[in-house]
C-alpha cells in the first residue's frame, strides 16, 4: 500500500526547496520594470527617448545601407559562381552542388531583401497592401530557400 506520509516528498517540492533564492540585493533590479523600445512617440520613460536617435540611426543604416549592399554583393557573387560553374569544363557532382547551393544563397538573399522592405517607414500605408499579400508568401519561400 501507498502511505503518503512516509513515502519521500512529491518531486516538484523537492526540487523548488533546491533552488536558489533571490538575495536581498538582487530583489529591488528583478522587480523593477523594464522600459520597452516598441512606441517611441508616446511619453514612456525618459531612457528610451535617450536612445531614439541612436536607434533611428542604426535603423537607417542597417536597413538602407548595409541590407542593399550584402544583396548587391550576394547577387554579383553568387552570379558570377553559377555561370563558372555551369560551364562544360566545370561539370561535376560537387560542381553541381555548389551551383544548387549558389541558386539557393541567391534565392535566400532576394526573399530577405523583400522582407527588409517592412522596415522602411511608411510601409503600412494603404497603398502597400499588394506587399502585404506577397509577405506571408515570401516568409514562406524565404524559410524554404534557407534549408
Amino acid at each position: 500500500m501507498y502511505n503518503a506520509s512516509t513515502e519521500s516528498p512529491f518531486p516538484a517540492a523537492v526540487l523548488t526547496s533546491l533552488a536558489p533564492q533571490v538575495s536581498s540585493t538582487l530583489a529591488p533590479l528583478l522587480e523593477s520594470p523594464l522600459p520597452s523600445l516598441g512606441n517611441l512617440t508616446d511619453d514612456g520613460p525618459e531612457e528610451v527617448h535617450e536612445y531614439a536617435p541612436f536607434l533611428a540611426l542604426s535603423r537607417f543604416v542597417v536597413q538602407r545601407v548595409l541590407v542593399p549592399l550584402v544583396l548587391v554583393v550576394g547577387v554579383v557573387g553568387n552570379s558570377v559562381t553559377i555561370i563558372v560553374l555551369t560551364r562544360r569544363q566545370m561539370r561535376s557532382s560537387t560542381n553541381f552542388y555548389l551551383t544548387a547551393l549558389a541558386i539557393s544563397d541567391l534565392l535566400y538573399l532576394v526573399f530577405i531583401f523583400s522582407l527588409s522592405i517592412r522596415h522602411h517607414p511608411g510601409m503600412n500605408q494603404p497603398h502597400h497592401w499588394l506587399y502585404w499579400h506577397y509577405f506571408r508568401y515570401a516568409l514562406w519561400l524565404t524559410d524554404a530557400s534557407s534549408e
